[in-house]
């Protein structure tokens, strides 16, 4: 949540003092986004018997976040809005593509922690599912992902999908490179500047010195924006 506020803020940006319509709604938005923080603090209990109130939070964040991300890409596309698992649309296959890269990224992230990648949290309700490789996704999405295909909804044609929506072999060439590019990027966080692809690894220690009891807490993956 905190994650997807930061992101909304961040175009919010450049709006400033040129497009102050856009300028507010997003400021606007990732307030009402935090603002459902303070809520998953007021949940108590098992996680098993307190999932669906998490998820519910979650789920209203989301609601405001791809209503608001939307505004982000050319009216040209067609966006939606968020449609997943399937991709009925040239945006959504983006996403669903990018979040397969990631997702490949945290799986080799937990075994290397030597986590296993099947005991879940909040995904735990996905029999036979990577459901760790989910719950450690959630922080990374909007800025390995979702911040990315922002430039390719830009940097992309139609001519770079097929008619079900899938990417064409140029498509793909462009969306890995972009993807991958991402992972390979530098970004400052915790006051020194670190690759994407190593705080995923370090992140995924951070949650196995935690489960062993050598750490008081997990700390997440909030960096500033």
């Amino acid at each position: 949540l905190k994650n997807q506020a930061s992101l909304l803020k961040s175009f919010a940006k450049k709006w400033k003092g040129q497009k102050e319509d856009l300028w507010r709604e997003f400021r606007a938005n990732s307030s009402r986004i935090e603002e459902l923080i303070p809520r998953l603090d007021l949940i108590k209990g098992q996680v098993e018997l307190v999932r669906g109130e998490i998820m519910g939070v979650e789920g209203m964040g989301a609601e405001i976040y791809w209503r608001t991300w939307a505004r982000l890409i050319p009216d040209d596309w067609g966006f939606p809005g968020r449609d997943y698992p399937a991709a009925r649309d040239q945006i959504n296959s983006l996403l669903n593509f990018g979040y397969y890269v990631l997702e490949q990224e945290v799986w080799a992230a937990t075994l290397y922690a030597g986590l296993d990648p099947y005991a879940g949290f909040l995904h735990a309700d996905r029999p036979g599912k990577e459901k760790l490789v989910y719950d450690m996704m959630e922080e990374f999405r909007p800025l390995v992902v979702d911040r990315v295909v922002v430039s390719l909804a830009k940097e992309m044609r139609p001519g770079h999908f097929q008619d079900d929506c899938r990417m064409t072999k140029d498509g793909i060439k462009i969306a890995s490179s972009a993807f991958y590019g991402r992972l390979d990027e530098s970004i400052t966080y915790r006051e020194k500047r670190q690759i994407l692809r190593n705080i995923i690894r370090s992140q995924a220690s951070a949650a196995a010195t935690f489960l062993r009891g050598e750490r008081p807490c997990y700390e997440p993956f909030t960096p500033r924006w």
